[in-house]
């Protein structure tokens, strides 16, 4: 069984690893990276410029890998859910998804930025 983290938007690789590497370490899973042609269009709302998490949940339930355990996609963009401004993430509860913005984890600070998103991405603990 596998933990796979994708991408969507410009996540820099070296994010990826880093997540990937702090999940095994902490879960004892094995995790693998992959991109993802970015067509979730449907959850953006061109009035707030942010992507309802909610929908994109919805498409990660439509994306299919061997030995899947768990699916976190880290995207670059904002999201939002309803009620709020924006979301840092989204989990399903007792489900397989899990969606996270590096959107406003943004720094300057590569060393700061890079803590800020191995603790989003380490939600499963």
């Amino acid at each position: 069984m596998y933990i796979y983290i994708i991408s969507f938007g410009d996540v820099e690789k070296k994010l990826l690893l880093s997540c990937a590497c702090t999940v095994k370490q902490t879960l004892g899973f094995e995790v693998r990276i992959s991109s993802v042609n970015f067509t979730i269009g449907q959850a953006y709302n061109s009035n707030r410029r942010q992507y309802h998490a909610e929908l994109v949940l919805n498409y990660l339930s439509k994306l299919h890998y061997s030995d899947l355990l768990k699916l976190v996609a880290l995207v670059s963009f904002d999201l939002y859910m309803d009620g709020l401004n924006f979301v840092f993430g989204l989990a399903q509860y007792g489900g397989r998804n899990a969606v996270v913005s590096t959107y406003r984890l943004r720094t300057s600070d590569e060393w700061f930025f890079f803590s800020r998103g191995l603790r989003r991405s380490s939600f499963m603990n």
